[in-house]
């Protein structure tokens, strides 16, 4: 009953802002657009709950959790569906819709997991936490090379600490101080990778669109002269293309996304197929995300890496040879496709040598 009120009441002051704001028409659309701005981060609090809370319920075999699970998943697409479907047109009314549906669904998800916490022993659930730690440590390493903030390498550091110390604890028996240790050291590395999320999220977006320029311009030199329909669906890739650089330059980055993703679907029918759409930057980039997370690995476990382990490695590097090969050849698909199956096998490598080694 607390909780409808609290939310009550923050609906309420809402709809008060929203009703003041009506009667200034000159600060209306700045404020409505700060509001709309207001509701991505409470739809982005709410997903990533939601996907934290994922991990416990994948694990539980209780029905009933699974089921209230998904009914708050369904509800949190409810909102995301209301808030995308109206864009910047989103009213007062649909506003306090999507912010009630998000809500509800975060403290559906909060309740999950308090309840997955009262049913799991504290061996289980460090366990489980070291595990996820160990997968999400990999994932930044991934990226090591790309990282040179200090204050994030610290950060690192006293996670890679925690979760020695909580492997230790755990070692010895001492399951609740293990998993102590490691919520603290999962809760760390979380955070790390939410906060790198947000930072790339404008960074990828304006690679989008640099990546859909260098496309345009190669659908321009490729029907240069062209008429007909093909001039027309090059003409429209081009003013749709200027309407994504202007919504990013305006920070409505969702609409220069949608807006540049129209160009690409567009590129491809004009061009009849998907072979183009990549270049040798990006299988260049993708060369090295490769290299660095294998030296990575190297220089952990030295470089004779034996076993099923090893085994891995070597498939890995002969998806790297292969894509060199199409990459020569102007495939840049097939050796983008080649790279990602050889970083996947070196990830499933450092995950078995990891579990050999504990």
């Amino acid at each position: 009953m607390n909780r409808r009120k609290h939310l009550l009441l923050a609906l309420t002051a809402l709809s008060i802002v929203i009703a003041a704001i009506a009667a200034a028409p000159g600060v209306a659309r700045a404020v409505m657009g700060d509001d709309r701005e207001l509701l991505a981060n409470e739809l982005q609090r709410t997903d990533a709950i939601l996907e934290h809370v994922s991990e416990s319920v994948r694990e539980t075999n209780n029905p009933r959790l699974r089921d209230l699970f998904a009914q708050a998943l369904k509800i949190q697409l409810m909102a995301k569906r209301i808030f995308e479907r109206e864009g910047n047109t989103i009213d007062a009314q649909e506003k306090l819709r999507v912010l009630e549906l998000t809500r509800r669904s975060r403290d559906m998800a909060l309740r999950i997991q308090r309840e997955v916490r009262k049913n799991v022993t504290y061996e289980e659930q460090a366990r489980r936490l070291l595990e996820q730690s160990r997968v999400l440590l990999e994932r930044i390493d991934e990226h090591d090379s790309e990282i040179r903030d200090r204050r994030v390498k610290t950060v690192l550091d006293k996670a890679r600490d925690q979760l020695g110390a909580s492997q230790r604890q755990f070692a010895d028996g001492n399951f609740e101080v293990a998993f102590r240790l490691a919520d603290s050291a999962h809760t760390l590395l979380r955070n790390l990778v939410q906060a790198a999320r947000q930072r790339m999220s404008r960074q990828r977006l304006e690679g989008e669109l640099e990546r859909t320029d260098q496309l345009l311009e190669r659908a321009h030199q490729r029907l240069d002269g062209a008429a007909g329909a093909s001039a027309r669906t090059l003409s429209q890739a081009d003013q749709l293309q200027a309407k994504a650089h202007q919504a990013l330059a305006r920070e409505h980055e969702e609409q220069a996304l949608k807006f540049t993703r129209h160009v690409r679907k567009l590129l491809r029918e004009l061009l009849g197929s998907p072979q183009g759409l990549a270049t040798h930057s990006d299988v260049q980039q993708a060369l090295g995300r490769f290299d660095a997370r294998l030296e990575k690995m190297r220089e952990r476990n030295g470089d004779a890496i034996e076993g099923a382990a090893g085994r891995l490695v070597d498939q890995a590097l002969a998806s790297r040879e292969r894509a060199v090969k199409s990459d020569a050849q102007g495939n840049y698909e097939a050796a983008l496709q080649q790279l990602r199956a050889g970083l996947d096998l070196l990830n499933r490598a450092a995950r078995l040598f990891g579990s050999a080694s504990h």
